[in-house]
């Protein structure tokens, strides 16, 4: 297992005043994925420093690729003989994925995915989670770096983020194949004024190359739309610097036809029209 503890010490504050000590101990994670297809991940926490009274949910938000998705999730409970605590489901939460973006920005093409136990437990000891999730894989391949941030249900996490007992788990590597192709390249120089170009080749098979130009430092989306004004595939979603670049895409899973592809950048908007055939 390949994980970095947070350097900062973390000790929430609570009236009354309350110490979490989570620490995730294990993750069992698939090294490959199919494009498009879920997987099953099983992450073990440790909470050593556990309330006699006034429990507290369990938050476990997971960094992944912009086009994946949380599907379900559930948990187990059990103290240092096995015993069993409780169980029950995990949900997802919004606001926890917000306040972990805060706290540890996430790396372009990625995001956080905030999740919530559906029960907080109260116990003299040391209690073990088990939290089970099944994760919807985007359609990119590549290698992705997977991320994990515990913590206890218990304050404000951006607020009080340094004052936390809480623990991550970073750089869980999962290679995933069989769909869509895509990268990106920087071509170098600074362009006077932002612009999306005219695909090519189009009509297109297998692959085709998209270039756009950034005026200044900017948040983009670079994404495909099909002729119902459904996105179909994210290529591009992060910040980038200001340049000229170029996105190489090799479509899967895709039906012949006619489809937009629209650059977002700042204040900039711009739609253009393509042809895939198979």
């Amino acid at each position: 297992m390949n994980w970095k503890r947070l350097a900062t010490t973390l000790v929430i504050l609570v009236l009354p005043v309350l110490l979490t000590h989570c620490l995730i101990t294990d993750v069992q994670q698939p090294a490959t994925a199919t494009a498009n297809s879920t997987i099953n991940v099983v992450v073990t926490i440790k909470d050593d420093i556990v309330p006699e009274s006034n429990p507290h949910k369990g938050v476990l938000c997971v960094l992944v690729p912009t086009d994946w998705s949380f599907v379900s999730g559930t948990y187990t409970a059990t103290v240092d003989d096995g015993s069993a605590l409780g169980s029950g489901t995990i949900e997802a939460a919004d606001n926890w994925a917000d306040s972990a973006t805060v706290v540890i920005p996430p790396p372009a093409g990625y995001k956080w995915i905030g999740l919530l136990s559906s029960a907080g437990y109260t116990y003299a000891d040391t209690i073990y989670a088990e939290a089970s999730l099944t994760l919807q894989v985007g359609a990119n391949n590549g290698v992705y770096d997977i991320g994990y941030l515990t913590t206890k249900n218990s304050g404000d996490l951006i607020a009080h983020f340094a004052d936390f007992w809480s623990d991550t788990s970073m750089n869980h590597q999962i290679t995933v194949s069989g769909g869509t192709s895509v990268e990106e390249r920087p071509l170098g120089g600074i362009p006077e004024a932002y612009g999306l170009s005219q695909n090519y080749p189009n009509p297109f098979n297998p692959s085709t190359a998209i270039r756009f130009a950034l005026k200044d430092r900017s948040t983009v989306r670079l994404s495909v739309f099909d002729v119902n004004g459904r996105e179909v595939q994210t290529l591009v979603n992060g910040v980038r610097d200001a340049g000229e670049y170029e996105v190489s895409f090799s479509p899967a899973n895709l039906a012949s036809g006619v489809y937009m592809y629209r650059l977002n950048a700042g204040e900039f908007v711009r739609t253009m029209k393509m042809v895939y055939t198979r």
